[in-house]
Protein backbone atom coordinates (compact mmCIF):
# COMPACT_ATOMS: atom_id res chain seq x y z
CA UNK A 1 0.00 0.00 0.00
CA UNK A 2 1.39 3.69 -0.95
CA UNK A 3 2.13 6.61 1.04
CA UNK A 4 -0.33 8.22 -1.25
CA UNK A 5 -3.22 5.55 -0.37
CA UNK A 6 -2.35 5.71 3.34
CA UNK A 7 -3.00 9.27 3.18
CA UNK A 8 -6.01 9.15 0.98
CA UNK A 9 -7.86 6.94 3.07
CA UNK A 10 -6.98 8.92 6.30
CA UNK A 11 -8.84 11.73 4.62
CA UNK A 12 -11.52 9.65 3.84
CA UNK A 13 -11.81 8.95 7.49
CA UNK A 14 -11.79 12.21 8.08
CA UNK A 15 -14.76 12.91 6.11
CA UNK A 16 -17.00 9.69 7.23
CA UNK A 17 -16.05 11.13 10.69
CA UNK A 18 -13.48 8.42 13.03
CA UNK A 19 -15.48 9.58 16.39
CA UNK A 20 -18.99 8.81 15.14
CA UNK A 21 -17.70 4.81 13.21
CA UNK A 22 -15.55 4.22 16.73
CA UNK A 23 -18.51 4.97 18.69
CA UNK A 24 -20.75 2.52 17.23
CA UNK A 25 -18.14 -0.09 16.40
CA UNK A 26 -17.07 0.29 20.49
CA UNK A 27 -20.31 0.86 21.82
CA UNK A 28 -21.84 -2.02 24.09
CA UNK A 29 -18.33 -3.95 23.63
CA UNK A 30 -16.89 -5.94 25.90
CA UNK A 31 -13.30 -4.26 26.27
CA UNK A 32 -9.81 -5.04 27.42
CA UNK A 33 -8.94 -1.44 28.13
CA UNK A 34 -7.04 0.22 31.30
CA UNK A 35 -9.90 1.97 33.07
CA UNK A 36 -8.24 5.70 32.43
CA UNK A 37 -7.65 5.07 28.36
CA UNK A 38 -11.45 4.07 28.56
CA UNK A 39 -12.72 7.41 30.00
CA UNK A 40 -10.42 9.44 27.81
CA UNK A 41 -12.00 7.17 24.92
CA UNK A 42 -15.14 8.15 25.35
CA UNK A 43 -14.94 12.18 26.09
CA UNK A 44 -12.47 11.72 22.56
CA UNK A 45 -15.24 9.61 21.02
CA UNK A 46 -17.99 12.09 22.32
CA UNK A 47 -15.81 15.32 21.25
CA UNK A 48 -14.76 13.82 17.89
CA UNK A 49 -11.13 14.45 18.98
CA UNK A 50 -10.31 11.04 17.19
CA UNK A 51 -11.54 13.12 13.59
CA UNK A 52 -7.63 14.03 13.25
CA UNK A 53 -4.56 11.57 13.21
CA UNK A 54 -1.61 11.68 15.48
CA UNK A 55 1.58 10.76 13.72
CA UNK A 56 4.55 9.26 15.08
CA UNK A 57 7.28 6.70 14.35
CA UNK A 58 10.58 4.81 15.84
CA UNK A 59 13.39 5.68 13.71
CA UNK A 60 15.00 2.37 13.87
CA UNK A 61 15.43 0.56 10.73
CA UNK A 62 14.33 0.89 7.25
CA UNK A 63 10.31 1.36 6.95
CA UNK A 64 8.95 -2.02 4.94
CA UNK A 65 6.28 0.44 2.63
CA UNK A 66 4.07 -2.26 1.56
CA UNK A 67 4.09 -4.19 5.03
CA UNK A 68 4.39 -1.08 7.40
CA UNK A 69 6.66 -2.43 9.88
CA UNK A 70 10.49 -1.61 10.02
CA UNK A 71 13.28 -3.84 9.42
CA UNK A 72 17.27 -3.57 10.48
CA UNK A 73 19.80 -4.46 8.83
CA UNK A 74 20.81 -7.37 10.64
CA UNK A 75 17.15 -8.79 10.04
CA UNK A 76 15.16 -7.69 13.34
CA UNK A 77 11.77 -6.46 12.29
CA UNK A 78 9.66 -4.09 14.39
CA UNK A 79 6.40 -4.36 14.78
CA UNK A 80 4.26 -1.43 16.11
CA UNK A 81 1.39 -2.13 18.21
CA UNK A 82 0.06 1.63 18.80
CA UNK A 83 -3.43 3.35 20.35
CA UNK A 84 -6.49 1.84 20.51
CA UNK A 85 -6.54 -2.08 19.14
CA UNK A 86 -9.75 -2.89 17.20
CA UNK A 87 -10.84 -6.00 16.09
CA UNK A 88 -10.85 -4.81 12.02
CA UNK A 89 -9.72 -2.53 9.69
CA UNK A 90 -8.30 -2.92 6.37
CA UNK A 91 -4.77 -1.32 7.08
CA UNK A 92 -1.19 -2.32 8.18
CA UNK A 93 0.39 -1.07 10.60
CA UNK A 94 -0.30 1.96 13.51
CA UNK A 95 -2.72 4.08 11.98
CA UNK A 96 -0.85 7.18 12.86
CA UNK A 97 -0.19 6.21 16.28
CA UNK A 98 -3.92 5.90 17.43
CA UNK A 99 -5.09 2.83 16.27
CA UNK A 100 -4.08 -0.43 15.14
CA UNK A 101 -6.52 -3.53 14.01
CA UNK A 102 -5.98 -7.39 14.82
CA UNK A 103 -6.81 -8.13 11.54
CA UNK A 104 -3.67 -5.78 10.54
CA UNK A 105 -1.24 -7.16 12.52
CA UNK A 106 -2.23 -10.56 11.89
CA UNK A 107 -1.61 -10.05 8.42
CA UNK A 108 1.81 -8.56 8.92
CA UNK A 109 2.61 -12.37 11.27
CA UNK A 110 1.99 -13.84 7.64
CA UNK A 111 4.09 -11.46 5.95
CA UNK A 112 6.85 -12.03 8.47
CA UNK A 113 6.84 -15.66 8.58
CA UNK A 114 7.40 -15.63 5.02
CA UNK A 115 10.14 -13.52 4.71
CA UNK A 116 13.30 -15.23 5.14
CA UNK A 117 15.43 -11.99 5.34
CA UNK A 118 13.71 -11.39 8.74
CA UNK A 119 15.31 -12.99 11.66
CA UNK A 120 13.17 -12.50 14.62
CA UNK A 121 10.53 -10.05 15.35
CA UNK A 122 9.79 -7.27 17.89
CA UNK A 123 6.48 -5.91 19.00
CA UNK A 124 6.85 -2.06 19.90
CA UNK A 125 3.89 -1.84 22.43
CA UNK A 126 2.45 1.59 22.91
CA UNK A 127 -1.30 1.34 23.76
CA UNK A 128 -3.92 1.23 26.44
CA UNK A 129 -5.58 -1.95 25.40
CA UNK A 130 -9.19 -1.91 22.90
CA UNK A 131 -11.21 -4.78 21.72
CA UNK A 132 -11.83 -8.34 23.15
CA UNK A 133 -13.31 -9.31 19.83
CA UNK A 134 -10.49 -10.09 17.84
CA UNK A 135 -7.71 -10.19 20.23
CA UNK A 136 -7.15 -14.09 20.61
CA UNK A 137 -7.40 -15.26 17.39
CA UNK A 138 -4.47 -12.55 16.74
CA UNK A 139 -2.71 -14.19 19.42
CA UNK A 140 -3.42 -17.25 18.29
CA UNK A 141 -1.32 -15.96 14.76
CA UNK A 142 1.05 -14.79 17.01
CA UNK A 143 1.80 -17.92 18.18
CA UNK A 144 1.80 -19.81 14.82
CA UNK A 145 4.93 -16.56 14.62
CA UNK A 146 6.89 -17.98 16.83
CA UNK A 147 6.91 -21.40 15.68
CA UNK A 148 9.55 -20.26 13.31
CA UNK A 149 10.38 -16.55 14.13
CA UNK A 150 11.46 -15.63 17.84
CA UNK A 151 9.37 -12.88 19.31
CA UNK A 152 10.06 -10.16 21.37
CA UNK A 153 7.43 -7.59 22.84
CA UNK A 154 8.63 -4.17 24.59
CA UNK A 155 6.48 -1.85 26.29
CA UNK A 156 7.26 1.08 25.22
CA UNK A 157 5.68 3.11 27.09
CA UNK A 158 2.62 1.01 27.62
CA UNK A 159 1.02 -2.73 27.41
CA UNK A 160 -1.95 -2.88 29.41
CA UNK A 161 -5.10 -5.02 29.39
CA UNK A 162 -5.71 -6.09 25.72
CA UNK A 163 -2.14 -5.15 24.56
CA UNK A 164 -0.26 -6.84 27.30
CA UNK A 165 -2.50 -9.80 26.44
CA UNK A 166 0.02 -9.33 22.83
CA UNK A 167 2.76 -9.09 25.00
CA UNK A 168 2.26 -12.08 26.95
CA UNK A 169 2.79 -14.32 23.96
CA UNK A 170 6.26 -13.23 22.84
CA UNK A 171 9.16 -15.47 23.58
CA UNK A 172 10.52 -12.38 25.98
CA UNK A 173 8.43 -9.52 27.44
CA UNK A 174 10.14 -6.40 28.61
CA UNK A 175 9.29 -3.02 29.66
CA UNK A 176 11.01 0.42 29.21
CA UNK A 177 11.82 2.11 32.75
CA UNK A 178 9.31 4.55 32.99
CA UNK A 179 6.66 2.03 30.88
CA UNK A 180 3.56 -0.11 32.06
CA UNK A 181 2.09 -3.10 32.33
CA UNK A 182 -1.09 -4.94 33.54
CA UNK A 183 -4.43 -4.04 34.01
CA UNK A 184 -5.42 -7.40 33.16
CA UNK A 185 -9.08 -7.13 33.65
CA UNK A 186 -12.05 -6.26 31.34
CA UNK A 187 -14.52 -2.80 31.80
CA UNK A 188 -17.40 -2.28 29.92
CA UNK A 189 -19.28 1.51 30.31
CA UNK A 190 -22.82 2.05 30.16
CA UNK A 191 -24.30 6.02 30.18
CA UNK A 192 -28.15 6.44 30.88
CA UNK A 193 -29.49 9.57 29.46
CA UNK A 194 -33.13 8.73 30.64
CA UNK A 195 -33.21 11.64 33.67
CA UNK A 196 -31.72 14.07 31.31
CA UNK A 197 -34.21 13.64 28.87
CA UNK A 198 -37.16 13.74 31.50
CA UNK A 199 -35.76 17.28 32.92
CA UNK A 200 -35.67 18.70 29.09
CA UNK A 201 -39.50 17.11 28.72
CA UNK A 202 -38.18 14.43 26.26
CA UNK A 203 -39.49 11.12 25.43
CA UNK A 204 -37.96 8.52 23.79
CA UNK A 205 -40.24 5.37 22.40
CA UNK A 206 -38.51 2.12 21.53
CA UNK A 207 -40.25 -0.24 19.17
CA UNK A 208 -38.63 -3.80 19.46
CA UNK A 209 -39.75 -7.17 19.12
CA UNK A 210 -37.77 -9.59 21.77
CA UNK A 211 -38.20 -8.74 25.07
CA UNK A 212 -33.83 -8.53 25.55
CA UNK A 213 -34.10 -6.45 22.27
CA UNK A 214 -33.05 -3.09 24.06
CA UNK A 215 -31.27 -4.23 27.04
CA UNK A 216 -28.56 -1.76 27.15
CA UNK A 217 -29.96 1.22 25.50
CA UNK A 218 -29.02 4.48 26.52
CA UNK A 219 -32.17 6.22 26.94
CA UNK A 220 -33.55 4.51 30.27
CA UNK A 221 -31.95 3.29 33.59
CA UNK A 222 -29.98 -0.24 33.12
CA UNK A 223 -32.38 -3.06 34.48
CA UNK A 224 -31.27 -5.72 36.71
CA UNK A 225 -31.60 -8.28 33.82
CA UNK A 226 -29.15 -6.25 31.58
CA UNK A 227 -27.04 -5.78 34.10
CA UNK A 228 -26.87 -9.43 35.22
CA UNK A 229 -26.12 -10.26 31.68
CA UNK A 230 -23.43 -7.98 31.30
CA UNK A 231 -21.72 -8.69 34.32
CA UNK A 232 -22.13 -11.97 33.34
CA UNK A 233 -20.27 -11.48 29.68
CA UNK A 234 -17.38 -9.39 31.55
CA UNK A 235 -16.93 -12.31 34.04
CA UNK A 236 -16.48 -14.59 31.28
CA UNK A 237 -13.81 -12.44 29.22
CA UNK A 238 -12.16 -12.00 32.79
CA UNK A 239 -11.84 -15.80 33.24
CA UNK A 240 -10.42 -15.73 30.08
CA UNK A 241 -7.83 -13.44 30.21
CA UNK A 242 -6.74 -14.61 33.38
CA UNK A 243 -6.06 -18.08 31.92
CA UNK A 244 -4.16 -16.79 28.78
CA UNK A 245 -1.92 -14.90 31.30
CA UNK A 246 -1.97 -18.11 32.84
CA UNK A 247 -0.82 -20.14 30.34
CA UNK A 248 2.03 -17.38 28.71
CA UNK A 249 3.08 -16.47 31.50
CA UNK A 250 3.51 -19.40 33.99
CA UNK A 251 2.03 -17.34 36.58
CA UNK A 252 -0.76 -18.89 39.10
CA UNK A 253 -4.49 -18.07 37.94
CA UNK A 254 -4.82 -17.03 41.44
CA UNK A 255 -1.39 -14.57 41.52
CA UNK A 256 -3.01 -12.71 38.82
CA UNK A 257 -6.50 -11.99 39.78
CA UNK A 258 -4.80 -11.10 42.91
CA UNK A 259 -3.31 -8.14 40.82
CA UNK A 260 -7.17 -6.84 40.89
CA UNK A 261 -6.12 -5.30 37.40
CA UNK A 262 -3.40 -2.98 38.59
CA UNK A 263 -1.33 -1.56 36.47
CA UNK A 264 2.70 -1.92 37.04
CA UNK A 265 6.04 0.53 36.41
CA UNK A 266 9.15 -0.40 35.08
CA UNK A 267 10.89 -2.77 37.52
CA UNK A 268 7.51 -3.62 39.49
CA UNK A 269 6.33 -5.39 36.42
CA UNK A 270 9.27 -7.59 36.25
CA UNK A 271 8.81 -7.87 40.05
CA UNK A 272 4.90 -9.16 39.27
CA UNK A 273 5.89 -11.40 36.64
CA UNK A 274 4.65 -9.52 34.17
CA UNK A 275 7.95 -8.73 32.44
CA UNK A 276 11.33 -10.12 32.31
CA UNK A 277 13.28 -7.36 32.42
CA UNK A 278 13.76 -3.37 32.01
CA UNK A 279 15.25 -2.26 28.59
CA UNK A 280 14.73 0.90 26.38
CA UNK A 281 14.49 -0.49 22.27
CA UNK A 282 18.11 0.26 21.82
CA UNK A 283 18.74 -2.19 24.81
CA UNK A 284 16.63 -4.51 23.63
CA UNK A 285 18.16 -4.45 19.87
CA UNK A 286 21.65 -5.15 21.36
CA UNK A 287 20.34 -7.88 23.68
CA UNK A 288 18.88 -9.81 20.70
CA UNK A 289 22.01 -9.32 18.67
CA UNK A 290 24.06 -10.55 21.90
CA UNK A 291 22.07 -13.73 21.63
CA UNK A 292 21.08 -13.04 25.25
CA UNK A 293 19.01 -15.14 27.35
CA UNK A 294 15.72 -14.28 28.93
CA UNK A 295 16.00 -13.89 33.07
CA UNK A 296 13.94 -16.06 35.23
CA UNK A 297 10.56 -15.11 35.32
CA UNK A 298 9.35 -14.65 39.24
CA UNK A 299 6.72 -16.52 40.36
CA UNK A 300 4.24 -14.29 41.96
CA UNK A 301 1.87 -15.43 45.20
CA UNK A 302 -0.82 -13.48 46.58
CA UNK A 303 -0.72 -11.74 49.88
CA UNK A 304 -3.49 -9.93 51.34
CA UNK A 305 -4.81 -8.64 47.82
CA UNK A 306 -1.26 -7.80 46.52
CA UNK A 307 1.06 -9.25 44.62
CA UNK A 308 4.84 -10.17 46.27
CA UNK A 309 7.48 -12.17 44.15
CA UNK A 310 8.96 -14.85 45.25
CA UNK A 311 12.19 -14.58 43.93
CA UNK A 312 13.07 -10.79 45.43
CA UNK A 313 11.33 -11.26 48.67
CA UNK A 314 14.37 -11.92 50.79
CA UNK A 315 16.69 -10.32 49.28
CA UNK A 316 18.74 -12.94 49.08
CA UNK A 317 21.28 -13.29 46.06
CA UNK A 318 20.07 -15.95 43.58
CA UNK A 319 22.27 -18.97 43.49
CA UNK A 320 24.00 -20.41 39.98
CA UNK A 321 20.99 -23.11 39.46
CA UNK A 322 22.73 -24.19 35.94
CA UNK A 323 26.08 -24.59 37.64
CA UNK A 324 24.15 -26.70 40.54
CA UNK A 325 22.24 -28.69 38.01
CA UNK A 326 25.42 -29.42 35.99
CA UNK A 327 27.51 -30.81 39.00
CA UNK A 328 24.20 -32.90 40.13
CA UNK A 329 24.39 -34.22 36.46
CA UNK A 330 27.52 -35.29 36.41
CA UNK A 331 27.36 -37.39 40.11
CA UNK A 332 24.73 -39.03 38.37
CA UNK A 333 26.68 -39.97 35.32
CA UNK A 334 29.77 -40.90 37.32
CA UNK A 335 27.50 -43.53 39.27
CA UNK A 336 26.12 -44.67 35.91
CA UNK A 337 27.63 -48.30 35.09
CA UNK A 338 29.19 -47.92 31.17
CA UNK A 339 27.52 -51.03 29.87
CA UNK A 340 23.70 -50.18 31.30
CA UNK A 341 22.97 -46.41 31.74
CA UNK A 342 20.88 -45.77 34.44
CA UNK A 343 18.09 -44.57 34.90
CA UNK A 344 16.32 -42.19 36.78
CA UNK A 345 12.40 -43.42 37.70
CA UNK A 346 12.11 -45.06 34.43
CA UNK A 347 13.56 -42.08 32.09
CA UNK A 348 17.37 -41.38 30.86
CA UNK A 349 19.30 -39.24 32.86
CA UNK A 350 20.25 -36.32 30.43
CA UNK A 351 24.06 -36.09 29.86
CA UNK A 352 25.74 -32.67 31.51
CA UNK A 353 26.30 -30.98 28.31
CA UNK A 354 22.38 -31.24 27.50
CA UNK A 355 21.84 -29.29 31.27
CA UNK A 356 24.65 -27.01 31.13
CA UNK A 357 21.99 -24.11 29.88
CA UNK A 358 18.66 -25.68 30.02
CA UNK A 359 16.52 -24.34 27.69
CA UNK A 360 13.14 -22.23 28.84
CA UNK A 361 9.79 -24.39 28.16
CA UNK A 362 7.90 -23.66 25.09
CA UNK A 363 4.88 -22.13 25.98
CA UNK A 364 2.38 -25.30 26.90
CA UNK A 365 -0.68 -24.99 24.21
CA UNK A 366 -3.91 -25.19 25.99
CA UNK A 367 -4.46 -29.12 25.01
CA UNK A 368 -1.12 -29.14 27.24
CA UNK A 369 -1.83 -26.84 30.55
CA UNK A 370 -2.99 -30.26 32.68
CA UNK A 371 0.38 -32.14 31.73
CA UNK A 372 2.53 -29.06 32.36
CA UNK A 373 0.73 -28.39 35.66
CA UNK A 374 0.86 -32.06 36.91
CA UNK A 375 4.36 -31.83 35.83
CA UNK A 376 5.32 -28.63 38.22
CA UNK A 377 3.26 -30.04 40.84
CA UNK A 378 5.89 -33.37 40.71
CA UNK A 379 8.84 -31.92 41.02
CA UNK A 380 7.93 -29.31 43.67
CA UNK A 381 6.01 -32.21 45.71
CA UNK A 382 8.70 -34.47 45.78
CA UNK A 383 10.38 -35.47 49.17
CA UNK A 384 14.02 -33.98 47.60
CA UNK A 385 12.32 -30.66 46.91
CA UNK A 386 11.77 -29.80 50.68
CA UNK A 387 15.07 -28.98 51.43
CA UNK A 388 15.85 -27.48 48.27
CA UNK A 389 13.19 -25.17 47.18
CA UNK A 390 15.10 -21.93 45.23
CA UNK A 391 16.53 -25.57 42.85
CA UNK A 392 12.91 -27.50 42.52
CA UNK A 393 11.72 -24.50 41.10
CA UNK A 394 13.88 -23.10 38.73
CA UNK A 395 14.02 -26.57 37.48
CA UNK A 396 10.10 -26.70 37.53
CA UNK A 397 9.39 -23.21 35.83
CA UNK A 398 12.97 -22.69 33.60
CA UNK A 399 13.87 -26.03 32.29
CA UNK A 400 11.70 -28.72 30.10
CA UNK A 401 13.19 -31.46 31.90
CA UNK A 402 10.31 -34.27 33.24
CA UNK A 403 9.49 -34.68 36.38
CA UNK A 404 11.89 -38.02 37.01
CA UNK A 405 14.80 -36.01 35.54
CA UNK A 406 14.41 -33.26 38.16
CA UNK A 407 13.55 -35.56 41.22
CA UNK A 408 16.74 -37.22 40.23
CA UNK A 409 18.76 -34.26 39.96
CA UNK A 410 17.56 -32.51 43.35
CA UNK A 411 18.46 -35.98 44.85
CA UNK A 412 21.91 -35.07 44.09
CA UNK A 413 22.32 -31.62 44.86
CA UNK A 414 23.18 -29.92 48.52
CA UNK A 415 20.06 -29.11 50.41
CA UNK A 416 19.66 -25.25 50.90
CA UNK A 417 19.96 -22.95 53.97
CA UNK A 418 16.36 -23.22 55.67
CA UNK A 419 13.92 -20.83 55.20
CA UNK A 420 13.12 -18.37 58.45
CA UNK A 421 9.50 -18.61 60.22
CA UNK A 422 7.24 -18.67 57.59
CA UNK A 423 5.41 -16.01 59.65
CA UNK A 424 7.96 -13.97 59.96
CA UNK A 425 8.56 -14.00 56.25
CA UNK A 426 5.05 -13.33 55.78
CA UNK A 427 4.82 -10.22 57.82
CA UNK A 428 7.74 -9.05 56.81
CA UNK A 429 6.60 -9.09 52.77
CA UNK A 430 3.13 -7.30 53.76
CA UNK A 431 4.92 -4.71 55.71
CA UNK A 432 7.62 -4.20 52.79
CA UNK A 433 4.43 -3.50 50.50
CA UNK A 434 2.48 -1.51 52.72
CA UNK A 435 5.67 1.00 53.01
CA UNK A 436 5.76 1.25 49.12
CA UNK A 437 4.51 4.72 48.08
CA UNK A 438 0.64 4.45 46.95
CA UNK A 439 0.32 0.88 48.47
CA UNK A 440 -1.25 1.01 51.85
CA UNK A 441 -4.04 4.22 51.35
CA UNK A 442 -2.82 5.26 55.07
CA UNK A 443 -3.83 1.58 56.39
CA UNK A 444 -1.41 0.62 59.18
CA UNK A 445 -0.63 -3.10 58.09
CA UNK A 446 -2.13 -4.32 61.51
CA UNK A 447 -5.94 -3.22 60.79
CA UNK A 448 -8.21 -5.62 59.86
CA UNK A 449 -8.60 -4.33 56.28
CA UNK A 450 -4.87 -4.80 55.33
CA UNK A 451 -5.26 -8.70 54.18
CA UNK A 452 -7.43 -11.36 54.28
CA UNK A 453 -4.93 -14.06 56.13
CA UNK A 454 -4.64 -14.68 59.98
CA UNK A 455 -1.22 -14.45 59.92
CA UNK A 456 -0.74 -11.06 59.60
CA UNK A 457 -3.23 -10.29 62.40
CA UNK A 458 -1.74 -12.81 64.69
CA UNK A 459 1.64 -11.96 64.27
CA UNK A 460 0.69 -7.96 64.72
CA UNK A 461 -1.03 -8.75 67.54
CA UNK A 462 1.97 -10.45 69.16
CA UNK A 463 4.53 -7.85 67.91
CA UNK A 464 2.43 -5.13 69.38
Amino acid sequence: MTETKIADRAAGADRLGASYWLGAKLSGQPLAIADHAAVHLKDALASGALDAAVTGSKFVGTRDIDSRYRVTDDGIAIVPVSGLLLDRGDWLGDLWGWATSYEGLTEQCRRLAKTASVKCVVLDINSGGGMVAGLYDFCAELEKLRTSKKVYALAANMAASAAYAIASVADETYVTRSGLVGSIGVISIHTSYQRLLEARGLDTTLIYRGARKADGNPYEQLSRAARSEIGASIDRAFEQFVGHVETHRQLPADAVRSMESRVFSGAAGVEAGLADGVKSIDELLDHIRAGGRRTRKPTSKPIGGRTVSEANDTGAERPDYDKVIAAALSSLAAARPAASPEKAAGQEVPTPAAAAAPAAPAAAPASGVSAERSRIKDILGCDAAASRPGLAQHLALETDLDAAQCAAILGKAPEEKAAADPKQDLAGALHREMEKRGNSADIKPEASGAGSRPDFVEFAAKSA
